[in-house]
């Protein structure tokens, strides 16, 4: 008989849902993206998790990449000004990559770009730091 507080098998039938937020280190920053394709408070919960630890090394950079979503709630634009307040004391930088032109206007909208440095791709975002 199975035990059932024992963790399901791998191979079960269920696939796994992808996760919230992936961080992945690469050479000269840290890329935050959002895997399974949400920005609502779950993720703005996850993002600040995160990204608070990171903000204990000096100098950080770090890019907030939003390509695949389609909608960022509110509560992750107010988080993402908190991060990056956090980014800036410890001498850091953040850059916020929307590929999708209906989400950058939401950002357009509530004059997001005068406190963010919003690019329209990664690439870019990258480039940007000094």
């Amino acid at each position: 008989m199975a035990d059932p507080n024992s963790p399901t098998d791998d191979n079960s039938s269920t696939p796994k849902p992808p996760p919230i937020i992936a961080l992945e280190h690469c050479e000269g920053y840290v890329c935050v993206h959002f895997p399974a394709q949400r920005a609502d408070g779950m993720a703005c919960r996850a993002l600040y998790e995160s990204t608070v630890a990171l903000t204990d090394q000096h100098h950080v950079c770090l890019v907030v990449d939003f390509t695949g979503i389609d909608l960022v709630s509110s509560g992750m634009m107010g988080m993402l000004v908190t991060v990056r307040k956090k980014f800036l004391g410890s001498g850091g930088q953040l850059r916020v990559v929307i590929p999708n032109p209906r989400v950058m206007e939401q950002f357009n909208v509530l004059n997001m770009g005068r406190v963010l440095d919003l690019c329209d791709s990664r690439d870019i975002a990258i480039t940007s730091f000094k």
